[in-house]
């Protein structure tokens, strides 16, 4: 975090980590049970919360982007 300065640099720690876990719960998941109905489940919720956590990212940057256009402070 000590070389993470700017608010958008936070941000895309934060959005790497809420997403990156999935892949791997989802790679478990296909080790344990082969290609079944868990798996396909678990990668369907894997696929929503990279397009939601896409979607929330792009709003916290655009509204991090206008914040910091407008002089407020960080």
């Amino acid at each position: 975090m000590l070389r993470l300065r700017t608010p958008l640099d936070r941000l895309h720690l934060v959005a790497f980590l809420a997403t990156g876990p999935g892949l791997a719960f989802l790679l478990a998941a296909l080790v344990e049970d082969g290609f079944g109905q868990r798996p396909l489940k678990l990668l369907l919720l894997v696929l929503a919360l990279l397009a939601v956590g896409a979607g929330l990212a792009h709003a916290a940057g655009a509204a991090l982007v206008r914040r910091i256009a407008a002089g407020e402070r960080e």
